[in-house]
């Protein structure tokens, strides 16, 4: 918008303008801005409800529930521990097939160590040394608000193993 212009009636009759005239003409270029003002946010609005309408059928989309469902099938595996949880059967839970992985030290390409023992303890050395509160910390990730540590102070009867020798099937506890 332009300033307005302040004159006095003697700068309108020096000037030779009419009063009426001038008003006139004032007043038809404010209406003139005025209405370009309000198309461009008459514009801006329909812009806006364009991408709210985009964004309702994209919500209203997202929210539908599928057309069709497959048969919920229930794996062994969930249904044995259901009923162990329940009953505390644990007879479907000895019927399944367990998935068994090793690991092999006897030779390093086979999973061996990733770093030797004598290398381990020298970065822990040097960490040590490097920072004193290593020392006396111990350096845990926590992402809640508590860190609770369970400390079991019974025989859990651990002993050493040979890989290649035979060993007896242990029980559950």
């Amino acid at each position: 918008m332009q300033k307005p212009e302040q004159k006095s009636r003697a700068e309108a009759a020096a000037s030779g303008q009419n009063p009426h005239l001038e008003v006139k003409t004032a007043l038809s270029g404010f209406l003139n801005e005025f209405n370009n003002f309000q198309s461009e946010i008459k514009s801006k609005l329909k812009e806006q409800e364009t991408q709210l309408a985009m964004l309702d059928r994209k919500s209203i989309a997202m929210s539908r529930p599928p057309l069709a469902r497959g048969a919920e099938t229930e794996t062994p595996h969930k249904k044995a521990f259901a009923a162990y949880l329940r009953s505390g059967d644990d007879d479907g839970l000895r019927g399944l097939r367990v998935e068994e992985k090793a690991l092999s030290t006897a030779v390093a390409g086979d999973g061996g160590y990733l770093v030797d023992p004598q290398t381990a303890a020298e970065i822990v050395g040097v960490l040590r040394s490097s920072a004193s509160i290593r020392t006396i910390a111990n350096v845990v990730s926590v992402e809640a608000s508590a860190f609770d540590v369970l400390v079991d102070h019974s025989d859990i009867g651990a002993g050493w193993a040979n890989e290649t020798a035979e060993r007896t099937e242990t029980g559950t506890p």
